[in-house]
């Protein structure tokens, strides 16, 4: 059975490591969307250097040639 008083001496420690978890989970979404934003319009790009050098990062990151 849970003993709940466990829980409930710990409280705050839980709901520290709660919003850690939450923050880092948040940050990293927001740095993969702008990531993924600036190699998506760096592929597109009519340069060929930085539409190439997008191309193989997105390729090695995946692990698959596009």
């Amino acid at each position: 059975m849970l003993d709940f008083s466990v829980v409930l001496k710990y409280s705050d420690s839980l709901l520290n490591g709660l919003w850690t978890t939450a923050w880092i989970s948040l940050l990293s979404i927001l740095i993969g969307f702008v990531l993924g934003i600036i190699l998506c319009l760096g592929r597109l790009s009519s340069h060929s250097v930085i539409q190439y050098s997008c191309r193989f990062y997105i390729s090695a990151v995946r692990g698959a040639p596009s």
